[in-house]
């Protein structure tokens, strides 16, 4: 007699409860310790680079850089100015004379970067551009009580094609002036980088928040979550809510947002 056989099927309360996969848009470069992190959790994750970046007007910021007298101070909120400055040998022997100035710097990367290249940054422990600007305000004011209102320079702020308003409206609102040099420009990528959408994307900046605008994934069924102050404010512009915002570095508190019940956490000011 033939034996029938059939598929088990496990009670509804038995089955095992399927791991998240994660998503983080951005580059590899870095990346490694949020890899092994979710690992440890045994969630699948993945980085994508979904931008790329073109360098651009070089003899100006060159031109710049070669006049220090004219400026009070440099401003930088990316680290894709200070990789501007690397790539040329010019730049880098230029910015030997702005050792007399402030060089005002948005993230501990920035910073980082902008130290290599015998820099000293400061304003990096602010969080985001906006209280950085405040702080280059009280900068300013504290230098002109010191000596006339008319002496502080205007600022070198070389920045992106499309950089961000809140910075340079701070300076404006508090008559600090300012001189913008586009160094570079960033190109999106408009196709997913994965054939399935994830269970989770997790953001590092308003640039991939941009990209992925423009993929035809379930945006309502996608859970999201912020790394760093201005992707917590800035994903309301493309009207998502993140489940989970932490500062940046801190991969343990990203990890354990995703990797637990579900509730909502925002640690993004500490």
């Amino acid at each position: 007699m033939d034996t029938a056989t059939y598929p088990v099927i496990m009670p509804e309360q038995q089955r095992p409860e399927a791991k998240p996969r994660v998503l983080l848009l951005r580059s590899e470069d870095g990346c490694e310790p949020y890899l092994r992190a979710f690992a440890g959790e045994g969630l699948t994750a993945a980085c994508a680079d979904v931008v790329s970046f073109e360098y651009l007007n070089e003899e100006a910021m060159l031109t710049a850089l070669a006049h220090p007298q004219a400026y009070g101070g440099l401003i930088v909120t990316s680290p894709r100015t200070t990789m501007a400055w690397a790539r040329s040998a010019q730049a880098r022997q230029l910015l030997a004379a702005w050792n007399h100035a402030p060089l005002y710097t948005v993230g501990p990367r920035t910073a980082s970067e902008a130290a290599a290249l015998g820099l000293a940054p400061r304003g990096q422990e602010e969080g985001g551009a906006e209280a950085l600007g405040r702080r280059i305000v009280r900068d300013q004011m504290a230098l002109a009580s010191e000596i006339s209102p008319d002496v502080p320079l205007p600022l070198l702020f070389c920045c992106a094609e499309e950089r961000r308003d809140e910075l340079p409206d701070v300076l404006a609102r508090a008559g600090v002036r300012l001189r913008e040099i586009v160094v570079y420009r960033t190109l999106i990528q408009r196709e997913p980088p994965l054939a399935e959408p994830p269970d989770w994307v997790v953001f590092f900046s308003p640039r991939s928040m941009r990209a992925a605008s423009h993929w035809p994934w379930p945006w309502d069924r996608i859970r999201k979550a912020t790394v760093g102050e201005t992707g917590r404010t800035a994903i309301r512009e493309f009207g998502w809510d993140a489940e989970v915002a932490v500062p940046y570095h801190d991969v343990k508190a990203l990890v354990s947002g995703i990797a637990g019940p579900g509730s909502t956490i925002d640690i993004s000011n500490g």
